[in-house]
């Protein structure tokens, strides 16, 4: 019966024993990877906060006007003493910018391969060969994080760590003006490093973008951890996954490995810590169980039912106190004041709950402190990005204002063109419109002079005209005379016809006493038929010169009435011309004038075309300008979104 009593306190004892050790085993173990997977999330955040001075520096840097003027000044236009002292200026606001931050320097090489503060050129030729110089050109302004690379000469083994790179471009021509570098010691990072201690013989490390390990044994160490199995592995799980926890068998070395990689840096952080030293506390308890349980068989044995009883109650004790360290309750202890096994087991459970809620208020401090400074941040990001957005938004509309200032001057520029194109054309049109009113004037004195002649010849025309119509008439006259004497001769010649009948008739009655009678009376009618004859011929034609007279009187008349309708236009045309000459000195006087005027013009559109193209010229820089600034917030804006983001992801997993 004893012995059956004794196993039915052993048993059950021994096997609440196992049951705890193997629960405290698997809290102490589960509490540990949570220990390590928040260090590793902390010491990446707080890496993330260390290096976003780099990045704050490369921006002071490249906004700096010493070391803008600098870099973007012609050698041709600036003396060279001036452009030595812009290059003190800007080399002391260079170091100036770079005491501001320990453990980082800033460098800058212009586009001749110059450092600031040298005055040597640098064998550029395999940095621009390497491929984190092309994705930095390609990057037009953008930062990159970049490894140690033999290519790049103003680096030192022994000095950097990691560096951040990118392309100082001109704030108004917007082209390539150098490279900006800004380089984290070796020796902060290895500090850094040293600092973290875990307290479970833990090992922190840094590996870069390209698989460059930091840590804080130094540069010489970094070969060796680039073959450690747990950094291959980190490699391929970090591809898929940026936080991760696995174990690996390290030289036969049980590693527990936890890693963060940074989506801003790609820095990624790993903590390693062998997994003996988180087993053995529940080894320990194990090894302590076992032990107490093989004592307390003994004692049973040897003292039986005395101690039975009051082992039993211990026991009890125990296990209520480590199921409520079960539940979570970590502020139970055994209060067990023994010297047995008891009493170590009950010491070492009570100094194993003591390390866990050291841990735990270490984590919970710092938690907090994760959390105010990450409630700072999201205060300060999300003003900021208010801010950013504010300045973002009038930004853009001063581009857009800039822009349609721009176009509408580029339009103005064009129609002030095609102005000056018509006031020349119209200064030219001027100058023939002078000579022709100078010819019009010349013309029309001409004309003038020539009514003038016109007149007098008409005038004289119609003189003559009357004097042929009076000619005419006295033509008239004559032949009308003539006319009556041609009858008078007519009438004589019948009379002298009929009488030299008469003198036939009595020269036949005479017989031959009158025939030389008869013979000069018959001579005497011929002449007198001849006259006859001839003045009936004679007065044909007189009649015919008559009819023409009259004819020609006739036409006189109409001629003459011609002629006066001649005179009257005359002088009209004549009065005419005078008005049209008159005009025209008026209108030569006009046009002078206006050529004065159009000179004027002329002058004067050259020097608005010239003062129109430099203002388009300069709304064009301020439109550019504009933009860029306007791309430069908006990038700002989009940093400092996801620096909100990442706090308040921050304050979540805090």
């Amino acid at each position: 019966m004893v012995l059956v009593f004794l196993l039915l306190i052993i048993v059950p004892v021994t096997t609440i024993g196992f049951i705890t050790a193997n629960t405290a085993s698997k809290n102490m173990i589960k509490s540990a990877h949570d220990s390590i997977t928040a260090s590793t999330l902390q010491t990446a955040n707080y890496f993330d906060l260390y290096l976003e001075r780099a990045y704050q520096i490369s921006m002071q840097v490249i906004s700096n006007k010493a070391i803008h003027d600098y870099l973007t000044v012609d050698p041709e236009k600036v003396p060279t003493t001036e452009r030595i002292k812009m290059k003190d200026l800007a080399t002391t606001e260079l170091a100036a910018i770079s005491s501001t931050s320990k453990g980082i320097e800033a460098k800058v090489i212009d586009n001749s391969g110059i450092l600031l503060d040298q005055f040597t050129p640098l064998d550029m030729e395999p940095v621009k060969k390497t491929d984190w110089y092309k994705t930095v050109v390609e990057g037009r302004g953008s930062s990159f994080w970049i490894d140690y690379s033999e290519s790049m000469p103003i680096y030192d083994n022994n000095r950097y760590g990691l560096s951040l790179v990118r392309q100082m471009r001109s704030m108004t021509t917007n082209k390539e003006i150098g490279i900006v570098f800004v380089n984290v010691l070796y020796s902060s990072i290895s500090e850094f490093l040293s600092k973290i201690d875990l307290g479970m013989n833990d090992s922190t490390y840094l590996m870069s973008n390209e698989g460059k390990v930091l840590s804080a044994d130094g540069y010489n160490a970094e070969e060796a951890l680039s073959q450690k199995q747990f950094i291959q592995e980190v490699k391929q799980r970090s591809e898929q996954s940026e936080t991760g926890l696995f174990t690996v068998n390290e030289s036969g070395l049980e590693l527990l490995v936890a890693y963060t990689k940074s989506p801003v840096t790609e820095v990624t952080v790993i903590t390693t810590v062998p997994y003996s030293t988180i087993s053995e506390g529940a080894r320990q308890i194990t090894k302590t169980t076992i032990l107490a349980g093989v004592i307390f068989v003994i004692l049973a044995v040897a003292f039986g039912f005395v101690f039975s009883l009051r082992m039993t109650v211990v026991m009890k004790f125990i296990m209520e106190v480590m199921a409520k360290a079960e539940q979570g309750d970590l502020s139970v202890s055994l209060a067990i004041k023994r010297k047995d096994e008891l009493g170590k087991l009950a010491g070492s459970f009570n100094s194993m709950l003591a390390k866990i809620r050291e841990l735990i208020l270490q984590n919970k401090k710092a938690a907090e402190e994760v959390v105010a400074s990450s409630d700072k941040m999201a205060v300060i990001s999300a003003e900021s990005s208010r801010i950013s957005s504010d300045i973002a938004h009038a930004v853009a509309e001063v581009a857009a204002g800039s822009s349609n200032q721009a176009s509408e001057i580029e339009t103005s520029v064009r129609n002030v063109s095609q102005l000056a194109d018509r006031i020349s054309l119209a200064v030219e049109k001027t100058i023939v419109m002078e000579e022709a009113s100078e010819t019009m004037k010349q013309l029309s004195d001409f004309g003038i002079t020539t009514i003038d002649a016109l007149n007098e010849k008409t005038a004289k025309t119609n003189e003559i005209t009357l004097d042929v119509v009076k000619e005419i008439n006295q033509l008239n006259e004559y032949v009308k005379n003539i006319n009556v004497i041609t009858n008078v001769l007519r009438g004589i010649a019948d009379q002298t016809n009929l009488l030299a009948l008469n003198a036939a008739i009595e020269a036949a009655r005479a017989g031959d006493a009158g025939r030389g009678f008869a013979v000069v009376a018959d001579e005497i009618r011929k002449l007198a038929e001849q006259s006859n004859s001839h003045t009936r011929n004679i007065q044909s034609h007189i009649e015919n010169i008559f009819k023409q007279a009259q004819s020609s009187t006739k036409l006189v008349g109409e001629a003459e009435a011609s002629f006066r309708e001649q005179s009257g236009m005359v002088s009209n045309t004549a009065e005419a011309f005078s008005r049209i000459n008159t005009t025209i000195a008026s209108m030569v006087d006009n046009i002078n004038q206006l050529g004065n005027v159009i000179n004027d013009m002329d002058s004067f559109k050259e020097k608005v075309l010239s003062s129109m193209e430099n203002i388009s010229a300069v709304s064009e820089e301020v439109s550019a300008s504009t933009q860029e600034v306007s791309a430069s917030t908006q990038e700002q804006l989009t940093s400092i979104e996801q620096l909100d983001d990442m706090a308040r992801q921050l304050n979540e997993m805090a």
